[in-house]
């Protein structure tokens, strides 16, 4: 039944701690620092679990990702069955490679409209299906083939005709991979492999595309691009120039198979990358063990914002990691539980005099990523005859509300927070109940005495 809504009468002070986080800082435990202070003898709180949840927490667009394959071609048609699944994340890999002398034998061409339009048609239904999605284009069909490339004046023209689609779904998009070049559109193993080539790319990436961080697979990739060297690499200072990194090479060596210049490179381009401030994707192909401690492994998570990984590569990696007991869960669901960012509430003050309600939160952050796209938080009380609400933005810069409401002393008052992004997915906190995309923080009500 629908509830009307009250005029504000209640006070909130929602603050979020720990989005901007330190290079180094790591905390394996988090508590509930407050609770119930300042509190009228008449009232009481009743259901709130501070405790953390050590099962898994898996929100939109963090975590692990299911990779899927899809193929435009000149005569693109739309198949019988999209095959997204309802709130599932997604690494799409997009394949070009129809557009491409080297393997039409024929031509390089522009994207077809019948191109154009299958995409779409695979945003419109990954949306419908409230998913989300990373994207990388390569033009080798994903089979692991060099130089099959078109050339550079037609990739530009490629990512400039792509970007009309992804401008219209870039709530839905989580990040864009700069792809294109090399096998698996990894960015190696080509004629292209130039770092002035990479810089044209990300040059139309930034310009063709709105909003959405674009990341490119190595971080020298990206500070070249900027003018620094590891030379003066420490000067470099954030200016949210939304680019980003892609590991796919996540621990295979100490150097994670090239992603880092040298061992001394990566201490300093790692402190780059957390500069950043952005997501941070890619995949393991080793076991992280064979080179560093998980200690260190956590911090240097923590440090570069690590946000997705690839769920599907590889199974030893993934079997080893649910099979390894780390925080009182397993190391798999210590990673879902901290890859991107995780809020919690860790503290709850309230009080109740001559029947108004004050309430004071804090929302800290336990993942490894600060907040890095547009929320909202929706804090709602209840007391079975109506609903009072705040909404506010909810992101580093912006991130305190303040509400009063008077309650009717003979009703208890239930008290929801609800947390979504701009396409309205729904974020689950660490700590109280999670209940149809709503965060239960437990009812005030009088002491029967």
């Amino acid at each position: 039944m629908k509830k009307k809504l009250l005029i504000p009468l209640f006070l909130l002070s929602l603050c979020l701690l720990g989005c901007n986080k330190g290079e180094n800082e790591i905390t394996n435990t988090y508590e509930v620092t407050n609770v119930n202070s300042n509190v009228s003898n008449d009232y009481e709180l009743y259901g709130f679990n501070k405790e953390i949840k050590t099962s898994e927490v898996k929100n939109p667009g963090m975590g692990f990702y299911n990779t899927k394959y899809i193929e435009l071609k000149r005569d693109s048609k739309k198949p019988e069955n999209h095959g997204f699944l309802y709130r599932k994340f997604y690494h799409l890999r997009i394949d070009l490679s129809d557009f491409s002398k080297v393997t039409n034998d024929i031509d390089d061409y522009d994207i077809s409209t019948e191109a154009l339009d299958l995409l779409e048609y695979y945003f419109m239904q990954a949306k419908a299906n409230q998913c989300s999605i990373v994207i990388r284009f390569a033009y080798d069909k994903f089979e692991g083939n060099a130089n099959k490339e078109v050339q550079l004046d037609m990739i530009k023209n490629h990512i400039k005709s792509l970007a009309k689609v992804i401008n219209k779904y870039n709530d839905l998009i989580i990040a864009i991979e700069c792809g294109l070049i090399g096998p698996w559109g990894e960015m190696h193993t080509s004629l292209l492999d130039k770092q002035e080539v990479y810089n044209e790319l990300l040059n139309t990436w930034l310009n063709e595309v709105e909003k959405l961080p674009i990341l490119a697979r190595k971080p020298a990739f990206i500070y070249k691009y900027l003018g620094y060297s590891l030379d003066n690499l420490e000067e470099y200072k954030n200016d949210n120039n939304r680019l980003g990194v892609y590991n796919d090479g996540y621990y295979g060596t100490n150097l994670d198979t090239g992603t880092y210049e040298s061992k001394e490179a990566r201490e300093k381009e790692t402190k780059f990358i957390n500069k950043l401030n952005t997501v941070f994707g890619g995949e393991c192909i080793g076991e992280p063990t064979d080179y560093f401690l998980y200690e260190e492994i956590i911090k240097e998570m923590n440090l570069i914002n690590l946000t997705y990984l690839n769920y599907e590569w590889n199974d030893s990696i993934i079997s080893s990691w649910r099979k390894k007991t780390y925080n009182n869960q397993s190391f798999f669901t210590y990673m879902v539980n901290h890859m991107g960012f995780k809020l919690y509430v860790d503290s709850f003050n309230y009080s109740v005099k001559n029947d108004r309600l004050f309430v004071d939160i804090n929302i800290a952050n336990m993942g490894f990523s600060p907040i890095t796209r547009n929320l909202k938080v929706q804090l709602y009380f209840d007391d079975g005859k109506s609903i009072c609400k705040v909404i506010k933005d909810l992101s580093d810069t912006n991130n305190n509300v303040n509400l009063e409401a008077r309650i009717d002393s003979n009703l208890s008052t239930k008290i929801y927070l609800k947390i979504t992004d701009d396409m309205q997915r729904s974020y689950e906190i660490m700590n109280g109940c999670y209940i149809d995309d709503v965060n239960y923080l437990g009812e005030i009500k009088l002491i029967e005495n």
